[in-house]
This record gives structure tokens, C-alpha cells and sequence, in this order.
């Protein structure tokens, strides 16, 4: 960037300050009016008020983190108002990122992947919006607009190393704090020391997530962020923390006693150890002894029962529910096999299509109000979009792991270690969601679309990315040029 540029962008920031100088004063002078005439509301406004302001003041990632933390439990709803902790969350990241965005220090994103993902996300919510139920499309139709926007935005804010960065601890800490929660949950159950109960119910831990499924998978995505910041950290206290965090967490997802969990942490570990480039391997290799050696004398034992209870997998409840559900949506696609009975439409669609022949083992005997989920993630796909939409899935995955695998290759051969992780990074969850879409319906899981922002990098041009102007950082790199573009100043 020339230096005249330089002086144009100081200058924004200047006039910037002075607005938001002048916002402060007038909400300092106006601050006790809505509090004495409206109360708790007033309260509220003015909280909001205040935040909006601070998100205005810092980088975009700031209140991204707080959105983040609150996707760790379950649901949780604001007081007196009805609404989850994370929506208001989520609209302080996208006003920041705007503020950020006019003051052109965004990245302008021009990936060629974008169109794609903006058309597959407009038949995803034309397909809720159509659907057998409104009500739920609705919602759903909503979520693939705010999930598609997120991921715009996460790639404009990741404009330097140092933003990257700074996405794969907020994801790694996080996750880490949340795994220490399900092992003091495990603890006090008494599952690390004297389990003899049933895999169900008050013996399953869940970490402040949904369910124990769901904190399970919460713990493995985070696994291909720690590579990176072990692959890609200079100072070795920051890389072997990391990884010590990483451990915790691989203990914390054994401890939930999930099946598929105990396959998905092999497979996304030993893709991490494959794809990303590091140094000094002998010490992974030490921390996967340490932790083999602990696993061994402490839950071992417990693990191996929970895979032989495979055998007991036809006379087993959640099996018998999930058939059910896997019946029901066989003849959802058999009367809408192009486009599904909508995004979101299954949990109260279902009574229309039990078998007439009631092959099912009791879901024909349930109250026709309860809410039921397809749990496989590309059965949902198939009966809710259609062939259409499964279609569009595979499509869309199969473009971002291409172009992270050929961006791997071409940065390989310039030796280009970022590149390299980035796109290590992209190809490790690909493999996660793609594998876990088998056992858990998680199109929607806010983490996959977050991660969609990431593949928004995947393109080659990434690789003749230069200095980031005025960083102030030494080493710092800006994600170049015409893919995530350079600062956006149009």
C-alpha cells in the first residue's frame, strides 16, 4: 500500500474516533433518561446502546468470541425476553464487522467459491420457506441467511496471520474450558472412578452442550485447529500449550462415551497428523504415548465395553428410534423425491408419513405433537431438500475440498507454510463433517458454516499475499490480494 493510501486510511480511523467521542458524550448526557422513565427496559437499551459502541471500537473477532462462548450451552435464553444468548451476540459481530468494513480494514472477498455458496444457500431457504411447515422453514430459511452472512463475514476478518490466529485459540480455549466442565461433570458422577452403571442417561456427560452427542462433536472440530496452531506457532510454550489443551480435550470426548465419537477422534487425528506440515514430530509422537498410557490405566476398560455393546444394537432404544425416523423419512422422499418436504419440515411432518404397514417399532403409538429429528444428517438432507438439496451438499463439499487440496499442493511447492495449514485445515473438518453427517444431522450446526468462511480462502491466489501495511506486527502476512482481496476500500 502507497503511502498516500496510508495517510487516507488515518484519517478514516481519525474521524472515526471523533464520531464515536461524540456518541459517548451524548449517551453519557442522555444515559439516565430511559433508565428513569422505562426501567429494566430503559436498562436494557441503554446495554445495548453501549455495546453497539464497543463493537464499533474493536476488531470484529472481539465480539465474534463472545457470539462463540455462547454457542457452548445449551440453549440458553435471555430473561424476560424469550430469545437465545447468542442472537443479540451475533448482532454485535456483524454490526462490528460493517463498522470494520466502511473503515476498510476488511478484507474484500472475491473467492470463486462465493457464488456457489450463495446460490446453494438461496435453495436451502427458498426450500424452508416452501416447505409442509412454515413456522419451522421459517426459522430455518432464517438460519441459512445469518449462517451464510457469518461466513461472508468471517472471511473478510481474517485479513492477516494474526487474525487466523487469533479464530483457531478462540476456538481451542473455548473448547478447552468446555471439556475441563465435562470432565468436573464426569468426576462428580464418578465416571473416572467407580462406573458400573448403563451408557445412558445420568452417565453421560454433556459439558454445557445440547447433549452428549453434540459436546462430543463440539470437541473433535477443535482438534484441526490445534494442529494449526501447532504448526503454525514460533515459540514452543504457545505450541506444546496447545496441544496439552488438545489432550484434555480427547479425554474429555472419550469420557462421553459415544460410538461415533470414539471413531472420529482416530480418523480426524490421524488426518491432522498427515495433512498439516510441523516441526519436530517426536514431540507429537510423545504426547500421543502420554496420552495412551493415561487412557490405559483409567478408562480403557470402560471403552472397550462401550464398543461391545454394538452387539446389543437391535434390542437398543436409541437404535430402534433412530429406524423409526430412518422408515419415516423413506417415505417423505418416495412422495417428494426432487426437493423434500422443506428444510426443517421433518420434526412435525412426520405423522403424515408412517408406513401403512406399520413396520416401525413404536413411533405409530406416539403423541402426533411431539417434535422428532432425523439425526442422520444426509438422511435429513434427502427427505427435507430432496435430491436436490443432498445434491447441493455434495456439490458444495466437494468444491472446497478440491480447491483446499490443489492450494495444499501448489503451496507445498513453494514452501509456503500458512497456505499449507490453512488449507490443511479446511481439509481436516471436511472430512469430520463429511463423516459425521452419517450419524448427526449437522447442515446447521453453526461451526460447519463458520468453517465454510475459512474455505473462502481456499483459492491460489493466497498464495502471493505480501506485508500487511501498518500491522505492526513483525511477520505478520495479509491474505492477498484478489481472492480475500487486500483491504477493501470501495
Amino acid at each position: 500500500m502507497q503511502a498516500a493510501d496510508k495517510s487516507i486510511e488515518f484519517l478514516t480511523t481519525r474521524r472515526f474516533a471523533f464520531v464515536m467521542a461524540l456518541g459517548v458524550l451524548l449517551v453519557m448526557w442522555l444515559l439516565p433518561k430511559p433508565i428513569v422513565f422505562f426501567g429494566m427496559t430503559g436498562a436494557l437499551a441503554v446495554a445495548a446502546v453501549g455495546a453497539v459502541l464497543v463493537a464499533g471500537l474493536v476488531h470484529p473477532v472481539v465480539p465474534f468470541a463472545l457470539y462463540f462462548s455462547a454457542l457452548f450451552f445449551a440453549d440458553t435464553r435471555l430473561p424476560g425476553v424469550g430469545i437465545s444468548v447468542n442472537q443479540p451476540l451475533a448482532i454485535l459481530f456483524f454490526l462490528s464487522f460493517i463498522v470494520w468494513k466502511l473503515r476498510g480494514n476488511a478484507l474484500k472477498v472475491e473467492s470463486r467459491m462465493l457464488p456457489l455458496l450463495a446460490l446453494i444457500s438461496l435453495y436451502f431457504t427458498v426450500n424452508a420457506l416452501t416447505g409442509l411447515d412454515l413456522v419451522r422453514g421459517w426459522e430455518h430459511g432464517r438460519s441459512v441467511v445469518v449462517y451464510f452472512l457469518m461466513a461472508w463475514c468471517v472471511a473478510g476478518m481474517l485479513r492477516t496471520e494474526r487474525s487466523v490466529n487469533a479464530l483457531a485459540w478462540l476456538v481451542v480455549g473455548l473448547t478447552f474450558f468446555s471439556a475441563v466442565a465435562g470432565l468436573m461433570e464426569a468426576a462428580q458422577k464418578g465416571l473416572l472412578t467407580d462406573f458400573s452403571g448403563r451408557f445412558a442417561g445420568q452417565n453421560r456427560i454433556t459439558g454445557g452442550a445440547k447433549n452428549s452427542i453434540v459436546f462430543g462433536w463440539n470437541l473433535v472440530f477443535a482438534l484441526p485447529f490445534v494442529f494449526f496452531l501447532f504448526s503454525q506457532l514460533r515459540f514452543t510454550a504457545g505450541r506444546v500449550l496447545a496441544m496439552t489443551m488438545g489432550c484434555v480435550m480427547i479425554v474429555a470426548a472419550l469420557v462421553t462415551f459415544n460410538r461415533q465419537t470414539l471413531v472420529f477422534i482416530p480418523v480426524v487425528g490421524g488426518a491432522c497428523a498427515w495433512l498439516f506440515r510441523y516441526r519436530n514430530r517426536t514431540l507429537v509422537l510423545g504426547f500421543v504415548v502420554a496420552g495412551g498410557v493415561l487412557v490405559a490405566a483409567t478408562i480403557l476398560p470402560m471403552l472397550v465395553k462401550r464398543f461391545l455393546s454394538v452387539r446389543e444394537v437391535k434390542t437398543d432404544v436409541s437404535y430402534l428410534e433412530r429406524r423409526d425416523t430412518f422408515l419415516v423419512g423413506q417415505q417423505m422422499f418416495a412422495a417428494h423425491p426432487f426437493f423434500g418436504v422443506g428444510l426443517g419440515s421433518f420434526p412435525v411432518s412426520w405423522p403424515e408419513f408412517i408406513p401403512p404397514d406399520y413396520p416401525t417399532h413404536a413411533i405409530q403409538y406416539q403423541e402426533r405433537t411431539r417434535l422428532r429429528f432425523p439425526d442422520f444428517g444426509y438422511w435429513q438432507l434427502l427427505s427435507e431438500t430432496g435430491i436436490v438439496g443432498l445434491g447441493s451438499y455434495f456439490v458444495l463439499m466437494g468444491t472446497i475440498i478440491w480447491r483446499a487440496w490443489r492450494l495444499r499442493r501448489r503451496a507445498l511447492e513453494t514452501d509456503d507454510l500458512l497456505a499449507v495449514n490453512l488449507a490443511a485445515l479446511v481439509l481436516t473438518w471436511s472430512l469430520f463433517a463429511l463423516l459425521s453427517a452419517m450419524i448427526q444431522d449437522n447442515f446447521l450446526y453453526v461451526r460447519n458454516w463458520v468453517m465454510m468462511g475459512v474455505a473462502l480462502l481456499m483459492d491460489e491466489r493466497l498464495l502471493l499475499r505480501g506485508p500487511t501495511p501498518g500491522d505492526g506486527v513483525v511477520g505478520a502476512q495479509e491474505l492477498n490480494a484478489d481472492v480475500v482481496a487486500g483491504p477493501d476500500t470501495a
